[in-house]
């Protein structure tokens, strides 16, 4: 998965991802533009109860250049509860990885100049 999570009540989707970004990579980061808004259509693995889950998703830039160029796995813990485990992927490894929501594998080699409403269902 990509960094990111849920949204707090009265708060902004917008800050909700910068949010979400600085707890999870421990770094400040600034929205570029708006990409997709997702919705989904799913049955929980674990417990079969369905879902529509609404996602939006933002190009961002990192502030801080300390992730540029890592192509191993790193760990970094949210507020010494969370452990997350990340590692930047290369576009044409997308496929070959365990890699949600899956709509991600093919749209990110080609980012929307406009934002576009993606459906999918599982």
């Amino acid at each position: 998965y990509i960094p990111g999570g849920r949204i707090a009540l009265h708060e902004r989707a917008e800050d909700a991802v910068l949010r979400e970004v600085r707890e999870e990579l421990e770094c400040d980061a600034a929205i570029v533009r708006p990409l997709w808004v997702h919705q989904s259509f799913f049955s929980e693995d674990v417990n079969g109860e369905r879902y529509h889950e609404l996602g939006f998703y933002f190009l961002v830039r990192l502030a801080e250049e300390r992730y540029s160029g890592l192509y191993e796995p790193f760990t970094l813990y949210e507020g010494g509860r969370a452990r997350h485990t990340f590692e930047w992927l290369p576009m044409d490894r997308l496929g070959e990885r365990y890699f949600y929501p899956l709509f991600l594998k093919e749209r990110l080699p080609a980012l929307p100049q406009t934002l576009e409403l993606v459906t999918t269902v599982e």
